[in-house]
């Protein structure tokens, strides 16, 4: 009997570890927020591209200095 509750444990606790690591937060691709000055709304796309045109020279970073918090970083696409 109790070899059968060992086993019946140790089968839903796998089970419940394979069902996280397929849910894994590394398969959902992360999201970067910008300002389109051409559409004036604010958009997203993927980590990737918005990297590239940070380094291209496409999008511009500007900090805004508020007293009453810390700085807000703002990204414009130009």
């Amino acid at each position: 009997m109790r070899v059968w509750i060992l086993a019946s444990w140790r089968h839903a606790w796998l089970r419940g570890l394979a069902e996280t690591t397929a849910r894994s937060p590394r398969d959902e691709v992360p999201l970067r927020t910008f300002y389109n000055s051409l559409t004036q709304q604010y958009e997203q796309m993927p980590l990737t591209r918005f990297q590239q045109l940070l380094k291209y020279g496409e999008i511009q970073e500007t900090v805004s200095w508020r007293l009453d918090g810390p700085p807000e970083r703002i990204f414009r696409l130009v």
